[in-house]
């Protein structure tokens, strides 16, 4: 498995904002995943030290390399209708109606 730059980036930026050294959290990373190491649904929602403020733009761009390599996969409603990334669209849409 090779990490891209995106990903490098992601990692040593959670890591800084939750305290960890980068070992650490690449190791979580790897057993959980980006998406459910702070989720809305657990207890630990956001890094130590919060959000680190390209968060944001780091995000996109994980964003943007799923689609893309979903799009490797074709469009298999199996593999990316319970995507993270879907899922995570649909929670904020829902809460935009509220």
């Amino acid at each position: 498995m090779e990490l891209t730059e995106t990903h490098k980036k992601a990692i040593k930026a959670l890591a800084k904002a939750d305290a960890r050294p980068t070992q650490q959290m690449l190791h979580m990373i790897l057993m959980e995943g980006f998406n459910w190491i702070f989720n809305e649904v657990c207890e630990m929602n956001r890094p130590y030290r919060g959000w680190p403020d390209e968060w944001k733009e780091i995000e996109e761009q994980l964003d943007k390399e799923y689609d893309e390599a979903m799009n490797l996969y074709g469009s298999n409603p199996q593999i990316t209708s319970s995507s993270p990334k879907t899922i995570r669209d649909q929670k904020r849409k829902e809460e935009g109606k509220k």
